[in-house]
This record gives C-alpha cells, sequence and structure tokens, in this order.
C-alpha cells in the first residue's frame, strides 16, 4: 500500500466534498497552495503538524487520513453541530449498555 497516495487521495476527497479549491483550503488552514497541490499530485506528503491541522479542519481522525483506519467511524463533518451532538449521545447510550451487558 502507498500511504502517500492514499493520503494526497483523501486529502483531495475531502476538499471536494467541502467545495473548496486548493487555494481555498490553503487560506483556510495557512498553507501554501502549492503544498497542497503536491500532496494531491502525490510528490511530496504533508507533515505531522499539517496532518493535524487537515484532521480538525475537516472534522476527520488523522488515521483516515493515513489510510490506517480500519473500522468504527462515522463521518459525520456533513452533520450540523446539533445533529452531531445526537450521535455522539446516541454513541454513549450504545456502549453503556454494552458495558452493562458484559
Amino acid at each position: 500500500m502507498n500511504y502517500s497516495e492514499d493520503i494526497g487521495d483523501r486529502i483531495y476527497e475531502l476538499r471536494a466534498e467541502h467545495g473548496l479549491s486548493q487555494r481555498q483550503l490553503a487560506a483556510a488552514i495557512h498553507i501554501n497552495r502549492s503544498s497542497i497541490r503536491d500532496w494531491e499530485l502525490h510528490v511530496s506528503k504533508p507533515s505531522t503538524d499539517a496532518l493535524v491541522i487537515l484532521a480538525v479542519y475537516f472534522n476527520v481522525p488523522v488515521d483516515y487520513l493515513l489510510g490506517v483506519q480500519l473500522k468504527d467511524w462515522i463521518k459525520v463533518s456533513h452533520l450540523s453541530e446539533r445533529q452531531r451532538d445526537v450521535v455522539f449521545t446516541l454513541l454513549e447510550l450504545f456502549r453503556d449498555l454494552d458495558d452493562r451487558a458484559h
């Protein structure tokens, strides 16, 4: 598996899902547009700091960007804050039920 290609592809997909140009994303996260271009074209890889910034900006785990997310991930970036709160509350309730069952 080529993780640098996965990273670039995931950055491109997230940027496209949010309707952002490379220039808009670069301005939003204070990174040069050429860096984003290079990541998406698999010329270079983002630094650890850049991965964290991207993960926070897109509201995804860093391991998703790295392509090592194995399971148990729910994408909520498209939900409103209230909807996310409901999802997180439900997850807590399910965890509590599971804990009681064991």
